[in-house]
């Protein structure tokens, strides 16, 4: 519980070999978790060779691959991550950034230690860098996907290579580089933004509420127009405290106000906008509203002879 979660029993626990080990070769197959689409977390005890329950587990017996989801605050276990990472960069890591590069300690300080850490590190996924400390015994694996650096990290965690030695793998610490922090700054921004995204729901053809806020200066409008021709116009209300005035009244006229004023504010912005400023029975917009919910009831009832 406390390698999982950050407790602090951690600092007590000697490095032991681990009894079982997966072989991604022979152990791999279909579970239960293959059938149930809602299933998308893959098995830990198989990570570390030795789930018991074979074809009948509810979890995946498989490395995950690009077509797997990969939750920001979860892990490909399910386990849900911390806002900080533990002290020993074990457990399940943090959620604040995007980590896929893993530590590996208590390599061989032999000549060809590179290609035998990529031999035994690369059957699990693809990987995008390995570097050596020099006069180490430390390696840093850099996978491409972050959901295949964390099922390693257990898989591969008290294991050996081709000598006797118990590997430490834990999650590599943050680059002191500036331009490296504000580029995994912009990532784990970019991919809260997209699990943010993915959960909400669609509204009309252009998607969700995030599409309409940034996208509408791009985007055609309901009939079909360009969204530069209003410019003039807009323009016009957002300068003239006068034209302000007309025009809030005037999409107030949709709301609750007799018909007849509606249709006069209507033909007065169209004799406005049209430069007809002088036409005398248009000189001002009429704004009184009216409530004529009664009378268009009174019209209702005498309809039905009621009257």
């Amino acid at each position: 519980y406390n390698r999982y979660t950050g407790g602090d029993n951690y600092k007590y626990k000697p490095l032991t070999r681990a009894e079982y080990r997966c072989d991604i070769e022979r152990d791999s197959g279909l579970t239960k978790a293959d059938n149930n689409p809602n299933s998308s977390f893959f098995c830990i005890h198989f990570a570390h060779g030795c789930c018991s329950k074979g074809k009948d587990c509810t979890f995946l017996h498989r490395v995950p691959d690009e077509y797997d989801r990969e939750e920001t605050t979860k892990d490909c276990f399910g386990r849900d991550k911390f806002f900080e990472e533990r002290q020993d960069m074990g457990g399940v890591g943090t959620f604040s950034r995007e980590n896929k590069t893993l530590y590996v300690g208590h390599i061989s300080t032999s000549p060809d230690r590179e290609e035998i850490v990529r031999k035994h590190f690369e059957k699990f996924g693809d990987i995008e860098y390995i570097k050596i400390l020099k006069d180490k015994a430390v390696a840093f694996v850099q996978y491409k996907l972050r959901s295949v650096a964390e099922f390693v990290k257990e898989a591969m965690y008290g294991q050996s290579l081709d000598g006797d030695e118990v590997l430490n793998v834990r999650w590599a610490t943050e680059d002191p580089n500036p331009k490296v922090k504000q580029e995994l700054q912009k990532k784990a921004e970019e991919q809260v933004y997209s699990a943010v995204a993915a959960n909400l729901p669609v509204i009309g053809e252009y998607g969700t509420i995030l599409d309409y806020e940034y996208g509408y200066q791009t985007m055609p409008d309901m009939y079909g127009n360009d969204q530069n021709q209003y410019t003039q116009s807009e323009s016009l209300v957002t300068q003239d405290p006068q034209y302000s005035e007309y025009y809030n009244n005037y999409y107030s006229s949709q709301y609750g106000v007799n018909p007849e004023v509606f249709q006069n504010n209507l033909q007065y912005y169209q004799y406005q906008y049209e430069g007809y400023e002088n036409q005398p029975v248009y000189n001002k917009p009429i704004t009184e509203t009216v409530n004529n919910t009664n009378q268009i009831a009174e019209d209702n009832t005498k309809e039905k002879g009621i009257f």
